[in-house]
């Protein structure tokens, strides 16, 4: 045994603020009794350069000396040094003690002197700097100060910048951005991996001169030594020491969980650590200031705080709690918290992970903020609430901007339901994609809602709203935000007074969307708006539990409204205007297979529906162009309805082109008498031009009644001149005539009654 000097050139970091700091010495083994006298039991830390401190005896003149072995000795008791750092009046920091433990051996460069290089991997090791690295980085200074390192890691490429070398100190900065990509990518593990590579070829590259290490490929960790002559040699042992002190480092950053980093001991201001818990950890940054808001920032309870390594663009739900097996309120809340930090931190998405999650209460959201699910992301309540909302602005402010929901499906097990599911008032270019709204309803109660709310207060600047996609199980989407547009989905409001609602507002389009009309306002309802655009196939579903449907489209009100394209499966009717004025509708209403006026689709509550229920019905409506395309129906079955028809103050609408096959009744269009409304071209059955009635008539043999009063169904008022009676059979000295006339009927007489069947064929035309 001999005692050995601990090399004044070794020197250990301590934490930052630190001033120096308090050492004691540890034996174990048999020797630890006699050596006590020989070697010293405590010892300083004294500072030499910035966190840089030599280890000296307890009167800082003379190195530390511990009882060891020279080189090729016998084997010395272990030693253990603990370095306790400490800190000037009125500052703090970590108290734990550095702790490096190992065989002290001597050099056999330098008798007697103990420079700590072979500190093993369960102590400290890596706050150690030898004197052989402070020569390699002091050359390295000289050589490569404010160049960059390049390194291919075996996840791509890694760029390590050597950004300060003081003191013989290479202070080595990782480049953030790499790791951030790996966490966003959800694989910390990955990032981990290539800190660890980036900081072996920063750990080796100080011996430049002599030294180079491989770090990719099947040779990575390899270290080489380049000799004068421009040989090579492979140097395991600088292997063997890198790979030990970075497994000691990757184990002190390292944590299961939150709780477990909150609990840890030693951590100081600008550590990284790794949680590696798959729903709130991640990478994180630790530092002694902030605001936590546990989503991004977590208070730590040693008055640190860890602070996520994040994009600043994505916040995850599941950061702020939300969690397939939580409970409703506390997913409730998370949810709150996440859209809080969001709106906080500027971010732009909440992201919500795929599964069903239990909700309990309504969330605020803000302006551009996207709430984003996971294709089949599921929030499930048990009672009658909204799931998100915005709060309403007042009169002469701009609404939120930029809001939008997507990926979403929002269910509630619970009806009647009174509020909407996602209620946003107030909008600028709101936008919902692909959010499903399954709440089931009772189909009786009409007063029941559902579905989405887009609304408007009274002069607050609303408008652009985009809904693509979407679905309601039952549900309805109100609309009243101007310049709006719905494109495709699934609106099933046969149990609500309305599928789609555009109300008050102006210039909203429609576009291959499938609706199941309600009996009460129909499918789409344009309530006292303006510009309301319809195009391209639409198709009103029939009758669904028992419950008749009713119009695909119904406007009520305004003008400029263009309706377009093929509507089809609707059950009484397809297209109603009631009180619109200049006006157009370009449509084939329905085609082979449709369930117009179809017993097999209507159910019973329709039976009698009869004429009431025409493709197109203009109410009430003025100055409107109505191109006919293809009316249809293809069953067997009686004439049930005219294809067009005219009611009520109809004046002046123009009707125009198409055909009419199948077994509508006669005439096919019924105009209102006196209103000024024309025909041009258009054929009906059987190639006869439209506006023109005809058919039989039968007076029975022996009838007490001489007269019969005939249906023409024009709807017009024809000219007497305008009606030909034309014998089927033989009358012999039986007399006939026109006796009066009427908007929809011809009474007919005959002089004397009949002693067989007389049939007297008869025409309708309006000029």
């Amino acid at each position: 045994m001999t005692v050995l000097t601990i090399s004044q050139d070794t020197l250990i970091q301590l934490p930052d603020g630190a001033n120096g700091g308090t050492v004691t010495v540890t034996y174990h083994g048999t020797t630890t009794g006699p050596v006590i006298g020989s070697g010293d039991d405590q010892g300083r830390a004294v500072i030499v350069s910035g966190r840089l401190a030599k280890l000296t005896n307890v009167g800082k003149n003379a190195p530390l000396k511990v009882v060891g072995r020279e080189a090729g000795g016998r084997m010395p008791a272990r030693v253990t040094l603990r370095v306790y750092p400490e800190y000037p009046a009125g500052k703090s920091g970590p108290v734990a003690p550095i702790t490096l433990s190992g065989l002290p051996v001597g050099s056999p460069d330098a008798p007697g002197i103990w420079d700590l290089s072979n500190i093993d991997d369960a102590s400290g090791g890596l706050d150690v700097v030898t004197a052989g690295e402070r020569q390699s980085l002091a050359v390295l200074r000289e050589r490569t100060t404010g160049a960059a390192a390049q390194a291919e890691a075996a996840a791509g490429q890694v760029a390590v910048q050597v950004s300060r070398v003081d003191a013989g100190l290479a202070d080595i900065t990782q480049n953030q951005a790499q790791l951030t990509q790996q966490q966003q990518g959800n694989n910390a593990q990955a990032a981990m991996n290539i800190g660890r590579r980036s900081a072996l070829k920063v750990a080796l590259i100080g011996s430049a001169a002599g030294l180079y290490n491989i770090i990719s490929d099947t040779d990575a960790g390899q270290v080489w030594e380049r000799n004068d002559d421009g040989t090579t040699a492979r140097r395991p042992d600088l292997e063997a020491a890198a790979a030990l002190s970075l497994a000691a480092q990757t184990a002190r950053l390292q944590f299961g969980t939150l709780a477990d980093l909150n609990s840890a001991t030693g951590l100081t201001a600008g550590q990284t650590v790794i949680v590696q818990n798959g729903q709130r950890g991640g990478m994180f940054v630790i530092g002694t200031l902030g605001t936590h808001d546990n989503t991004i920032t977590y208070a730590l309870d040693d008055g640190l705080f860890a602070h996520r390594v994040w994009d600043g663009t994505t916040v995850r739900a599941s950061w702020a709690g939300v969690h397939r097996d939580a409970t409703g309120q506390i997913n409730s809340d998370g949810m709150q918290q996440a859209l809080d930090t969001a709106n906080a931190r500027a971010a732009r998405i909440v992201e919500i992970g795929g599964g069903t999650f239990s909700w309990a209460h309504e969330c605020r959201t803000y302006a551009n903020i996207w709430i984003r699910g996971a294709g089949e992301t599921k929030l499930k309540a048990n009672s009658d609430i909204r799931f998100f909302f915005l709060a309403r602005k007042n009169a002469g402010e701009a609404g939120y901007l930029g809001v939008r929901v997507s990926d979403l499906v929002l269910a509630r097990d619970v009806f009647p339901t009174r509020t909407w599911e996602i209620d946003f008032p107030d909008c600028i270019r709101a936008t919902l994609e692909r959010v499903r709204f399954e709440t089931w309803q009772s189909p009786s109660d009409r007063t029941a809602v559902s579905g989405a709310r887009l609304q408007a207060t009274s002069g607050v600047t609303s408008f652009m709203a985009t809904i693509i996609d979407c679905w309601t199980n039952g549900g309805s989407l109100w609309i009243e935000q101007s310049d709006s547009r719905v494109q495709g989905g699934y609106y099933w409001g046969h149990n609500r007074e309305f599928a789609i609602r555009i109300k008050d507002t102006a210039a909203v389009s429609v576009t291959n969307a499938d609706v199941v009309p309600s009996p009460v306002h129909g499918g789409i309802w344009g309530d006292q708006s303006y510009g309301i655009t319809v195009t391209s196939d639409m198709r009103g579903d029939g009758s669904y539990d028992g419950v008749a449907t009713g119009w695909t489209v119904n406007l009520e009100g305004g003008h400029s409204h263009q309706v377009a394209g093929d509507f089809y499966q609707a059950l009484r009717g397809g297209i109603r205007f009631k009180g619109v004025s200049t006006s157009v509708i370009h449509a084939s209403p329905h085609r082979e297979g449709n369930r117009v006026n179809d017993p097999a689709y209507r159910g019973g509550a329709v039976e009698g529906d009869g004429l009431a229920y025409p493709d197109i019905l203009l109410e009430d409506s003025t100055d409107c162009m109505v191109y006919l395309g293809s009316h249809i129906i293809s069953k067997s079955r009686g004439k049930v309805a005219p294809a067009v028809k005219e009611t009520g103050a109809s004046a002046r609408n123009t009707y125009m082109g198409g055909q009419i096959r199948g077994t509508y009744t006669s005439p096919e269009i019924v105009l209102v008498a006196g209103g000024g409304s024309t025909i041009i071209g258009g054929r009906g059955l059987g190639g006869r031009k439209l506006g023109v009635a005809s058919g039989i008539a039968t007076f029975p043999a022996g009838a007490a009644d001489r007269y019969l009063v005939v249906q023409h169904g024009l709807g017009n008022l024809p000219e007497r001149a305008n009606v030909v009676l034309t014998p089927q059979n033989n009358f012999g000295a039986v007399r006939y005539w026109l006796d009066n006339l009427d908007a929809d009927n011809l009474v007919l007489y005959v002089s004397d009654t009949p002693t067989s069947d007389l049939k007297l064929g008869w025409r309708v035309t309006l000029d």
